[in-house]
């Protein structure tokens, strides 16, 4: 039977270990990869061209190009951290990416997934077992957020790892409603909530 998926570009020899996220940018022109290595490595689509490589303290676990500011990535880390790269633009290449951080007061927690509702400019991050809602865009100080709570059911299934971890989230009704899948359980979380704090 032949396969409906044809091989249209092999992005080869930059990454040296797992790649665990891929985020194409708005514009369709960029494919961003993040691994194991501890890297972000910035492709052109057309031609599978390698741009550019960012390195961090930890692995990157998830990836999402800002719908609204233009040439901005977010990442997520396996040690907690949340970043905004911007101003990526392959005119200003070697020195690539401007980042900020997105400070949320927990360390050491792994990131796992994200998603930016840009109508009403929020944020949401899956860290450790936990999802948080803070404003899009914040500068580098501890910022507000708001905290859902974890699904109290827990499976045990033998041999599964079975920890609750937030593995996909998305923003629905413009920002007014969240839903959150999560490792082992599938989809089990829907959140409605009002606001996030701003200072």
């Amino acid at each position: 039977m032949e396969s409906a998926y044809v091989v249209h570009k092999t992005l080869l020899n930059e990454h040296t270990d797992s790649v665990n996220a891929l985020s194409f940018s708005p514009c369709g022109r960029y494919l961003a990869s993040g691994s194991s290595d501890r890297s972000i490595c910035i492709w052109k689509v057309s031609s599978g061209r390698f741009i550019f490589r960012v390195v961090f303290d930890s692995q990157i676990n998830a990836l999402l190009w800002h719908s609204i500011e233009k040439d901005t990535l977010i990442c997520g880390c396996e040690d907690g951290a949340v970043f905004y790269l911007s101003d990526f633009s392959p005119v200003s290449l070697p020195t690539g990416f401007a980042g900020r951080e997105v400070r949320l007061g927990v360390k050491d927690t792994p990131v796992f997934c994200l998603d930016l509702e840009p109508n009403m400019r929020l944020l949401a991050i899956g860290i450790g077992n936990e999802v948080h809602i803070t404003k899009d865009g914040c500068l580098p100080s501890y910022t507000a957020t708001t905290k859902l709570p974890h699904p109290q059911y827990k499976p045990q299934i033998e041999g599964r790892d079975c920890r609750i971890r937030p593995r996909s989230i998305h923003f629905y009704e413009r920002g007014k409603r969240l839903i959150v899948s999560y490792l082992n359980h599938g989809v089990m979380y829907e959140a409605r909530y009002t606001n996030v704090n701003s200072d």
